[in-house]
């Protein structure tokens, strides 16, 4: 392609978010931070002949916990470090990094996170430090309202609640629906496709896509009726 990346103008630029106002494009460091406060974005990343869809999940983005999106100095992550760092010092700075990730600290987990445009996947590293909240409860303060108390692995954001309350209301769109529809936003072309899970080993794939669907469909029945709409 050519170009180089809008925000460092060093680098080629290799990631476009379909998401973001303008034509912007960026090297993979700039685009992920530049969506640490823009999760649930769509990235596309250049093949050498066009975008192709991607994820911010896939280019490595991990939503940090509890420290406006910078990682949590009890369970600090030297590639954080690479992620922040100038242009000019990346290559210096990734050669000081064990090469198979060992002495990356942290509690990290993978969640399902729906939001109103779609299913999104993340890594999830949590707060560690004294006093830090429960999983949940860190959740719930970054707009997130988990489907469970107990080690967390699937949550929706406050906005997809919200949608969800004013589709039932207005056009009395059952839950089931409801999630078909965030499946053809995520893509349209082959819905039944999108995970809406994780998928459990010991069962093969259309038993584990099924059953994981059944589970987003009962948790979101059971979060959306604890009134958590914020009107």
């Amino acid at each position: 392609m050519g170009v180089q990346c809008t925000s460092c103008s060093v680098h080629p630029g290799i990631l476009h978010c379909t998401d973001c106002f303008g034509d912007s494009v960026w090297c993979k460091i700039c685009g992920l931070s530049s969506h640490i406060s823009l999760p649930f974005h769509r990235i596309q990343i250049w093949d050498g002949k066009c975008f192709i869809k991607s994820s911010l999940l896939e280019q490595g983005f991990v939503m940090h916990l509890g420290h406006n999106g910078r990682s949590c100095p009890v369970q600090r992550n030297p590639w954080d470090d690479v992620s922040m760092a100038g242009a000019d010092e990346e290559e210096e700075q990734v050669e000081d990094l064990p090469e198979d990730g060992s002495g990356i600290t942290g509690s990290q987990d993978t969640l399902v996170i729906a939001h109103s445009n779609g299913v999104f996947h993340h890594r999830i590293q949590w707060c560690a430090c004294l006093g830090s909240p429960p999983h949940h409860i860190q959740l719930f303060r970054h707009g997130l309202f988990s489907a469970s108390v107990i080690c967390p692995k699937t949550a929706f954001t406050f906005d997809v609640l919200d949608h969800f309350y004013m589709d039932a209301m207005e056009c009395k769109t059952a839950g089931l629906s409801f999630l078909q529809k965030l499946r053809r936003f995520t893509n349209n072309a082959a819905p039944a496709s999108v995970p809406v899970g994780l998928h459990h080993p010991s069962l093969s794939l259309v038993s584990s896509l099924m059953g994981s669907f059944q589970n987003r469909y009962r948790e979101l029945l059971h979060v959306s009726s604890g009134g958590t709409s914020r009107l």
